[in-house]
């Protein structure tokens, strides 16, 4: 076989998830079935940019809401007590998106496995965090349950893309 791109014939077997792509030794050209070719890419482009996989995701579609820009986020660390959390800022006053994103996260936690809040911080500027809610004793209980807010990473990107195409969110903008 030959790379598509190059036609470099060094191609190596990359495992995704629950099958296999092609990746050219040469280019780095990745070749396989469409939505295992697009996780590979998903998770150089996180890497690339200093996010975790496991979060990407959701930095993915905040990024992609007007006037929302994502400044950090991390997918959360059980063993050492740290929750998944995507931190970002408004800019030019598009409090709109907040809103929306809002009224989304409200239907998402009917499904979450955690309850997830966006809480607002100054730093240098009015920023936001969104994270599940803390509980009230930070104990081995809590760190138990960090894993499961690592599995609504994926489903908050998932259900937030979904709402961003629905005609109440385009509503006005």
């Amino acid at each position: 076989m030959r790379c598509v791109e190059c036609g470099n014939e060094s191609l190596h077997p990359v495992a995704v998830d629950q099958g296999f792509v092609s990746e050219c030794a040469l280019c780095g050209h990745v070749d396989g079935p469409g939505e295992l070719v697009e996780r590979v890419l998903d998770v150089r482009e996180a890497r690339e940019r200093g996010f975790d996989p496991l979060v990407y995701p959701l930095v993915k579609v905040l990024a992609e809401l007007p006037g929302i820009r994502v400044t950090a986020a991390m997918a959360g660390d059980p063993e050492h007590g740290f929750s998944p959390a995507v931190q970002f800022e408004i800019a030019d006053r598009r409090f709109d998106s907040l809103v929306k994103l809002l009224v989304s996260l409200t239907m998402i936690n009917r499904e979450a496995r955690g309850r997830w809040v966006v809480e607002a911080e100054l730093q240098r500027d009015l920023c936001f965090v969104l994270k599940p809610r803390l509980s009230p004793r930070f104990d081995d209980e809590w760190k138990a349950r960090i894993p499961a807010f690592q599995e609504d990473l994926a489903l908050l990107a998932r259900r937030m893309r979904q709402n961003t195409s629905l005609s109440w969110w385009n509503k006005g903008s």
